[in-house]
């Protein structure tokens, strides 16, 4: 899997949404909770996952951000 985002329809590399980055987040922590999961699939997951979680944060601070300015906007 590549790091950097996903292909979409065109076969362009974009960034990945953070309900893609949660879905598949949900997809492995499922996995990883089953029994039959190798000790080379769980460091492939985890660092898979790691690179996930740090995807939705980087998402919800820069919304975060966003909202922060367009709600100072109407206090003024």
């Amino acid at each position: 899997m590549a790091e950097s985002g996903t292909e979409n329809d065109h076969g362009e590399t974009g960034e990945l949404s953070y309900d893609a980055a949660k879905s598949e987040l949900d997809q492995i922590v499922t996995r990883l909770e089953g029994d039959d999961v190798g000790i080379d699939e769980l460091k492939t997951l985890v660092e898979r996952a790691r690179f996930l979680v740090a995807t939705c944060k980087k998402k919800i601070r820069s919304v975060e951000e966003e909202i922060t300015v367009l709600l100072a906007d109407v206090e003024d």
